[in-house]
């Protein structure tokens, strides 16, 4: 039978494979586009969604290899969720549940992280190729209140596991 750490480690699987299809599908995208895409791109927008600023077009690249990078950097700190930087000490009895909440929590960002880079890339190509007029921020509004939220109802969240003695 497979000890409970083994069982642990399929969903977390399952989360970085999902950032990495999310990535393999983008960069498709922009591979498949790339001789499409002539001029400048936008690079930057307002808050409505509208391109304010142009570059050129191997920006998407940077913008890609920055997300793929934060990517694989929040992927790898998952495995090492005593890093966290938390407001209170871990009870030494708890930190093996609190560090494999933290481990679930910081993938679940990492795919969130993941959406909204990927997002805005697509969105790049998109309002470039005139299939869209600009960038629906309702959806970059949505992913950065998940991460948010998430972050905080887990740091408050993580205090069970704190060290007797600390308020």
């Amino acid at each position: 039978m497979k000890n409970s750490t083994t069982l642990a480690r399929k969903p977390n699987r399952i989360k970085v494979l999902l950032t990495v299809a999310m990535w393999c599908a983008t960069v498709g995208y922009l591979m498949y586009h790339w001789s499409q895409l002539t001029g400048p791109v936008p690079i930057h927008f307002d808050a409505a969604g509208q391109p304010d600023s142009y570059g050129d077009k191997s920006s998407i690249y940077i913008l890609v290899l920055i997300g793929i990078a934060a990517t694989v950097l929040v992927a790898w700190l998952s495995h090492k969720p005593q890093w966290a930087n938390l407001p209170y000490k871990l009870a030494a009895e708890h930190k093996p549940l609190a560090y494999q909440e933290l481990t679930t929590t910081l993938l679940i960002v990492n795919i969130l992280i993941t959406a909204l880079l990927c997002f805005m890339t697509i969105s790049i190509i998109n309002i470039t190729l005139g299939f869209w007029s600009a960038t629906p921020m309702v959806i970059v509004y949505v992913l950065l209140a998940m991460i948010v939220c998430l972050l905080l109802v887990k740091t408050f969240t993580l205090r069970k596991y704190k060290s007797n003695g600390q308020t």
